[in-house]
């Protein structure tokens, strides 16, 4: 299997020719992939291909293919099907403590040479102080790691929480987080649009915004099983330059 982002004027015919070779028919893609109706795609539609030969996954060629997960990760796995960058889930999804998988998917990520971050999920009923001190002490960045991620979906949160978080980060990492959210989740009141942005937004041909931000870095495309797709706005060289410079 290998995903394929569907571009304007593709059909699932035109697609199992020419990413397949005619290795498999336009009446799979459509099975394999739960479409109903072989006329109804759209271009950003990303496509699991089962083709032969085949393992990597084709991303636009202005944008690089990365993954992010919350639980644990065969994250070879993730690398032999394209991935450049991933991100783990540091604290959110188990309460008030980190992330149970997070320093086996920290060690596993750099084991396998993928550029690495770590997001926090803030949750509003939990002491904002707590959190970002709890972060500050125990995700030890490298310069060749990702800027740490705050990760903004949960309902309550306030803009307080939010700035207490990031300037508590900022200053201990000397790094400027990056923001994930969606327009659904983010604070419309609110403004943050000096950080970097991680939109999530599935089944789009582009992202949708967020009150306050006009473009992105990263886009979380699609949600899967073991771990999310994403996507970073510009080139391996564009990548790099972030990290030595955020």
């Amino acid at each position: 299997m290998f995903q394929y982002t569907v571009q304007p004027g593709d059909t699932l015919t035109k697609i199992a020719q020419a990413q397949c070779n005619g290795s498999i028919t336009a009446d799979k893609i459509a099975a394999d992939n739960h479409i109903t109706n072989r006329d109804l795609i759209f271009v950003g539609q990303v496509l699991e291909l089962d083709c032969v030969g085949h393992a990597a996954a084709p991303v636009p060629h202005q944008f690089l293919f990365g993954v992010d997960a919350s639980e644990r990760v065969n994250w070879q796995t993730a690398k032999n099907n394209g991935a450049v960058f991933a991100f783990s889930e540091f604290f959110g999804n188990n309460g008030s403590r980190p992330n149970i998988h997070f320093s086996e998917n920290w060690d596993g990520m750099k084991a396998v040479n993928l550029i690495r971050g770590a997001y926090h999920l803030i949750l509003p009923s939990v002491d904002v102080t707590y959190q970002a001190n709890l972060f500050v002490d125990q995700v030890k960045l490298a310069p060749t790691d990702f800027p740490p991620v705050l990760d903004v979906e949960a309902r309550g949160v306030t803009a307080s929480q939010l700035r207490t978080w990031l300037s508590i980060v900022e200053a201990g990492t000397h790094r400027k987080p990056i923001i994930y959210t969606s327009q659904g989740r983010w604070i419309s009141s609110s403004n943050f649009g000096d950080y970097p942005l991680w939109v999530a937004n599935y089944g789009a041909s582009t992202p949708a915004m967020p009150r306050g931000w006009t473009k992105w870095l990263f886009w979380q495309y699609q949600a899967k099983t073991s771990f999310d797709n994403n996507y970073f706005n510009g080139t391996l060289d564009d990548l790099n330059n972030f990290v030595a410079t955020h």
